[in-house]
Parts: C-alpha cells; structure tokens; sequence
C-alpha cells in the first residue's frame, strides 16, 4: 500500500508561525512531497517543518529563524532564505 503524502493544491502559499508540516504518524520528511502550484512559495517567520516543498513554477523565500528538515525543490531563479534559518537535507524519496 501506498503511503498518505500532503499535497496541497495552492496558488501562492504562506507558512507562518507553526509547525506548519510537522510530520506525524510514522512519516518522515523523506516521504513527504509538498506541491504547490504558483508563482512564490512563503515560509514564514519561526516555522518548524519538514518534508519536500515543491515549488515547480516560482521562487521559495524563506524568512527568520525557520527549522526544516527536507529538501525545497524550486523551478525559479530565487531562493532567498533568512538570518538563522536552517534547512537539515533529506532528499525526497519516491513510493
């Protein structure tokens, strides 16, 4: 059986403030895929996440103090990420 992956369908996303994609239930951000549809991908100030945030057709801009364990995958030409924030790589891993 497959496992559940998060893939919501957005047109611009913001992450703020929460553990926005936390994995839970025997998950891990290997096997998380989180596709967003639009021209920029925001994660916010102080956000603890994880899992690959796909953002095919824009930029990623990552603000102040945001812990994500995963991978941000961009079609853009902008990754621009803020003071103190941390990305712990694990790559993507396909079912």
């Amino acid at each position: 059986a497959k496992p559940p992956t998060l893939s919501p369908r957005l047109c611009s996303t913001t992450f703020a403030r929460t553990e926005a994609a936390k994995v839970t239930g025997g998950l891990t951000p290997a096997r998380v895929l989180i596709s967003v549809q639009g021209r920029k991908c925001n994660i916010g100030n102080s956000v603890l996440g994880a899992g690959t945030l796909l953002c095919a057709n824009g930029k990623i801009l990552v603000d102040f103090d945001t812990v994500w364990t995963g991978a941000w995958l961009s079609g853009g030409t902008k990754l621009s990420v803020g003071d103190r924030a941390e990305l712990n790589y694990e790559p993507f891993q396909a079912f």
